[in-house]
């Protein structure tokens, strides 16, 4: 994949996906294919992280249109769907495949996000419910799935009137859940990237939760690793395993963003980028945090790595959104 940067984004705009499989590593085991694998259409499942609003917001920092008749260009209030693309978009992107969302006049929709704001694990289960309803899965199918975090999220606020233990069995449980519904499509014949749930104890939730209360955000990182632990256990039943389904391992890379934050550019590892009176999905390049008065870095939308005290921005999702479509172009479906 071949990216050239947009100094009006802060960001990256994707002008080729060619050569991708000679360019990008895998992200776990599972071995190459011996034939490429083409999918015809590709389904999103999952939570806000793979969310596109009917008005094309996402969970994230959102891109504007630019005035060209300006000198310089000047922000409109329009979104540009297509610039700092969410994880999923890079996916879809690999394989030549277009999301209805961010679609320009003619081109055929080959992608579409079922993906819910606030979803947990139940709510992905209901939302393949709701698919196969009307529709089938097949061996041309790529299908995207994650989920996690606000199930962890709940969880920790349920403490300390229940206690870790508890928590942690109920964690574990969920990530065994998201497995099963993994294993369901495969099943159902389709070919599955499943991304691993981010550790929400390196949010700048979990960060002002430890100030408060010591202990917090390590609680938050336990209850993300035995849910993601269950969810990895759990895929070994996979039947001809990564030939149906191929595993993304983003908590672990996200931990190595927040100790290495500069290797991957950032300036900000621990601080949400977008202001308080834009709220996701609402927040966009024009409603970032001016902070030069505290001896920083004023926030973008690449610099930053949270959009919020919860979303990872732009640059988590181009992280996630390279390691899954290298799986997808190297799994052996």
């Amino acid at each position: 994949m071949i990216f050239k940067a947009d100094p009006k984004q802060n960001g990256w705009v994707r002008i080729g996906a060619a050569l991708l499989a000679a360019t990008l590593l895998a992200s776990c085991g599972g071995g190459t294919q011996v034939e490429r694998f083409v999918p015809r259409r590709l389904l999103a499942f999952g939570d806000d992280a793979s969310v596109m609003t009917s008005t094309t917001n996402k969970y994230s920092v959102n891109a504007v249109v630019y005035d060209n008749t300006t000198n310089p260009p000047t922000p409109t209030t329009a979104l540009d769907c297509n610039n700092n693309p969410i994880w999923i978009q890079n996916v879809a992107g690999t394989f030549g495949l277009i999301f209805g969302e961010c679609s320009l006049s003619g081109q055929p929709v080959t992608a579409r996000t079922l993906a819910t704001a606030g979803a947990g694990v139940n709510d992905v289960a209901s939302q393949i419910t709701q698919f196969t309803s009307g529709d089938s899965l097949s061996n041309t199918d790529l299908v995207t799935v994650m989920a996690g975090a606000n199930d962890i999220v709940a969880l920790y606020q349920q403490y300390p009137g229940q206690g870790t233990t508890e928590l942690q069995a109920a964690a574990a449980a969920a990530g065994n859940a998201l497995g099963s519904q993994v294993i369901r499509l495969a099943d159902l014949g389709a070919k599955v990237i499943i991304s691993t749930a981010p550790d929400m104890g390196l949010t700048p939730y979990a960060v002002k939760e430890d100030v408060a209360n010591p202990g917090r955000a390590a609680l938050l990182s336990s209850l993300s690793f035995q849910f993601n632990a269950a969810l990895r256990l759990k895929l070994e039943d996979v039947k001809e395993g990564g030939k149906s389904v191929g595993l993304v391992v983003f908590d672990e890379r996200l931990q190595d963003m927040v100790r290495n934050y500069p290797n991957y550019g950032l300036v900000n590892n621990n601080t949400a980028a977008c202001l308080t009176t834009a709220p996701l999905p609402n927040c966009t390049v024009t409603t970032l945090k001016k902070v030069p008065e505290s001896g920083t870095v004023d926030a973008t939308a690449y610099g930053w790595l949270w959009a919020d005290d919860l979303h990872f921005g732009p640059s988590g999702h181009g992280q996630l959104g390279s390691m899954a479509a290298s799986r997808a172009v190297n799994n052996p479906f």
